[in-house]
């Protein structure tokens, strides 16, 4: 019985706390001291980093000497390199110079010369002595790679190749 707002005897029972819904089956509450499973990271998705242009070597012009090669006897190949990019060479290049037997497409010859660093619009002709000793009195052509070994990183891999006309190699000491 209550008496101006006031309890005698025993005070009423507090409302009961209410908990939290029990998580799902496959989870679990920890208690102090339970070891937390560790979950590794998921892998990492790699971003290729573009590797920086360094200019952009191009074989663009070849010249004979003598202009009439003949079979059998020295000639020398002089091959024009350019630097068509935008920034210099970080490295010099290495050029390949093919002679390549026009009726039959085989490389009878091959020699090689290098080029130095290169700034852009700047050219340099590399000379690579060449003997072919094949098809003399038959067309020929020069076949020239730049950066052969591909050291240059460039903006432009796909004209290293350059071509020359055809030319005939006089018969001279071949059989």
């Amino acid at each position: 019985v209550s008496f101006n707002g006031a309890f005698h005897g025993r005070p009423p029972r507090p409302p009961e706390a209410k908990l939290p819904p029990p998580p799902p089956p496959a989870l679990r509450w920890l208690s102090p001291g339970d070891a937390v499973p560790s979950v590794p990271p998921p892998p990492a998705t790699a971003t290729p980093t573009p590797l920086p242009s360094t200019g952009d070597a191009v074989a663009n012009g070849v010249g004979l000497v003598p202009a009439e090669p003949r079979c059998n006897e020295a000639l020398e190949v002089q091959v024009n390199i350019s630097n068509v990019g935008t920034v210099a060479f970080a490295t010099g290049g290495v050029l390949r110079v093919q002679a390549q037997h026009v009726g039959s497409g085989s490389i009878t010859a091959t020699g090689f010369g290098n080029f130095p660093v290169l700034v852009p619009g700047q050219n340099y002709v590399v000379v690579v002595p060449l003997i072919i000793n094949q098809f003399g009195g038959e067309d020929y052509r020069i076949l020239a790679t730049a950066d052969v070994s591909n050291n240059i990183i460039e903006s432009n891999e796909g004209n290293n190749n350059f071509q020359s006309v055809q030319f005939r190699l006089r018969k001279a000491a071949c059989p």
